[in-house]
């Protein structure tokens, strides 16, 4: 089963913050809403803040592959 993972704020301006119970992800990737990766991070600690000033405002999709290879999908939503 995969690491359930909590983004906040949503929607977010400046930062979005990752946190879960476990202690670290395999990876982290950022997609567009039409599924263009955007960013992609490899074996990050938690939590994790994610600078997202740069990224146009819109829904934004965030995928973590657990350290069990377990993935999961939250949307979240970028406001400036």
């Amino acid at each position: 089963e995969a690491t359930p993972f909590l983004i906040f704020p949503n929607p977010a301006d400046e930062t979005i913050n990752i946190t879960a119970e476990a202690t670290s992800f395999k990876s982290l990737s950022v997609f567009s809403i039409s599924g263009k990766k955007i960013e992609h991070y490899e074996n990050i600690g938690l939590p994790f803040v994610l600078g997202t000033k740069d990224y146009p405002s819109g829904i934004y999709l965030i995928q973590i592959i657990d350290d069990n290879n377990w993935k999961s999908v939250k949307k979240v939503v970028v406001s400036h």
